[in-house]
């Protein structure tokens, strides 16, 4: 048996991803019901949670007992079972309180379901702090330990989780909801307000568990990153470096491309990038999917649709998100699409997520590889459509979806700087204004304010919108944007070696190798290596707008192809900017 993992929650650009550990247990069966086709319903009582709670009693009890491993493996796989409801109910909850953030009763059970989670999450923890604490005490060998296999890592984890550690998840999770609720008019100061309390908070957690900062914390317990600060240095220095300039001159092409289009051509990429999934870009999402050679890949892809484990949600009061929502319970995720997130890019990127779940635990794998599998499955999608678009229409749109992903990496970077600054310093007497001054300042090592503003609407405005509910997650779309058009290039050279690569990182992943490991062995260049900079910048400045072809060509209008002046605003907003 190992360590659970944390219900994990994530607003990003394109994701708001919740998953939970699939955690292996020895010799212990996991059993899972057959997959629900929908969104299961939301069935959480309290008195299923103390039901849970007293399967985890008897386990433990069992356990320290030295019942026979019958009785032991039946007690714990009662437990687990009823663990993974829990942590299933809770995702429901959040699915629906996202379908409709106006309703009380969705809003309420949230809230329960989410405490409820927490405090089974605890009493979990305390009952391995037992069974450690009764082997300790009664020379229980290492060879016969409940613990057998852990590592210390894990074991630290458990030994180090307080109530005072439960309450403040507890905390966080109330202080989320409200940030949440805040009206536009009072969104600026008092969205500091609340932020300050979430972040002291989860400095509080880092303390407990015995880190320095809480950028260490989250970067080992919540993201499995396996760089180092030096690496990521050099990373965002690369980015400052290299990317506002290929920015600038994509921005440009773009402007002479869109300049080639005809009217049917500018159709099309509207089709493909507006916010409605529609027959236009089904059929093109269908074409991509049907372009796979196996099988078991174009039946993956569909998978979600198929079982109808997907919401396209336009309420007014729908949340302006998209993300996974991983069911353990169900053996399921499910996919969420808000209002301004449903065009078929970001459907491919959530596809990418629930492709992958469908192959490894989401836990397991640094939060880095899990957005490559989501951003690489958008730029596979748009190679795929060099082939079925005329030559102005795809270089229109190649050029705009390089740009929105460059410029992603951008603002991912700069809200990573910002974090890093707010969580390994005293911002307790920070003002809005000294917050908003500090992002201006850090916006300066990335082609300036006046840069930035062309990439994002407002980015103090922007940052409020993000690093709530899901802190220091940031950087993850930056390291996986820059794999992801690596992984482009190599489609441009050879769409099979692509795809190969592509499918090695997830129906062959070894978790094991990290981050730039898992994308070394798997052929593509680890995005901390300069020369991976080196490389787009030669990509891009290779890559020149197909020049007008008389025939076709027509002046176009200004809302044609959305300049992605808001590229980062609608992908990270599709950027709110995330399963």
């Amino acid at each position: 048996m190992k360590l659970f993992k944390k219900l994990f929650t994530a607003v990003i650009s394109l994701i708001l991803m919740l998953s939970l550990s699939a955690s292996c247990f020895g010799v212990i069966f996991v059993p899972v019901v057959a997959p629900t086709e929908g969104l299961p319903g939301y069935t959480l009582t309290q008195d299923y949670v103390n039901k849970t709670n007293a399967y985890l009693e008897t386990a433990k009890n069992y356990t320290i007992e030295g019942k026979s491993n019958v009785d032991v493996n039946t007690a714990w796989n009662n437990y687990v079972y009823a663990y993974y409801e829990v942590a299933s109910q809770a995702n429901v909850a959040f699915v629906l309180y996202a379908s409709d953030a106006s309703s009380k009763a969705y809003k309420d059970n949230y809230l329960f379901a989410s405490e409820a989670y927490n405090g089974v999450y605890a009493n979990y923890m305390k009952a391995l702090q037992e069974i450690h604490a009764h082997e300790k005490s009664s020379g229980i060998s290492s060879d016969q330990s409940f613990f057998k296999g852990w590592d210390e890592r894990d074991l630290n984890r458990i030994l180090k989780y307080t109530d005072k550690v439960a309450s403040l998840e507890n905390e966080i999770s109330e202080l989320q909801v409200e940030y949440a609720s805040i009206s536009e008019e009072e969104f600026t100061e008092k969205s500091v307000v609340i932020y300050k309390q979430i972040v002291d908070k989860n400095k509080q957690i880092a303390t407990e568990y015995g880190f320095s900062t809480y950028y260490e914390y989250a970067s080992d317990y919540e993201y499995g990153r396996d760089y180092t600060n030096g690496q990521l240095t050099a990373f965002r220095a690369n980015v400052a470096a290299t990317l506002p300039a290929l920015i600038v001159r994509l921005k440009s092409d773009l402007e002479t491309a869109k300049s080639n289009l005809t009217q049917k051509e500018r159709e099309t990429l509207n089709a493909l990038t507006s916010d409605s999934y529609d027959s236009t870009a089904v059929n093109y999402w269908d074409k991509y999917v049907a372009s796979y050679e196996g099988l078991n890949v174009k039946n993956d892809f569909m998978h979600a649709f198929d079982n109808k484990n997907v919401m396209f949600a336009d309420g007014a009061n729908s949340r302006q998100m998209a993300f996974n929502a991983y069911m353990p319970a169900y053996s399921k995720s499910y996919c969420y699409f808000g209002p301004g997130y449903q065009d078929v890019f970001t459907v491919s990127h959530e596809i990418g997520h629930y492709y992958a779940g469908l192959h490894i635990d989401h836990g397991v794998t640094s939060m880095d590889l899990n957005e490559t599998h989501s951003q690489g499955n958008e730029m596979l999608l748009l190679e795929y459509l060099s082939s079925e678009l005329s030559a102005n229409a795809f270089k229109a749109l190649e050029l705009s979806k390089t740009a929105s992903i460059l410029s992603t990496v951008v603002i991912s970077t700069i809200v990573d700087d910002f974090e890093y600054f707010v969580y390994t310093n005293d911002v307790s007497n920070f003002t809005a204004q000294d917050f908003d001054s500090k992002m201006n300042e850090i916006c300066q090592k990335y082609g300036g304010r006046e840069f930035v503003d062309t990439i994002v609407t407002d980015i103090n405005r922007y940052w409020r919108l993000i690093v709530a509910e899901q802190p220091l997650y940031y950087i993850s779309y930056a390291t996986s944007g820059i794999a992801s058009i690596n992984l482009y290039m190599v489609a441009d050279e050879s769409r099979s070696e692509a795809r190969q690569i592509y499918t090695k990182l997830i129906e062959q992943a070894q978790p094991e190798l990290g981050f730039a490991g898992s994308l070394t062995s798997a052929g593509l260049v680890s995005p901390f290596e300069k020369s991976s900079f080196d490389s787009i910048s030669a990509y891009v400045s290779g890559n020149t707008p197909v020049q007008p072809e008389e025939e076709e060509s027509e002046s176009v209008e200004e809302d044609v192809l959305e300049e992605d002046s808001e590229s980062v605003e609608e992908e990270s907003q599709e950027s709110q900017m995330a399963a």
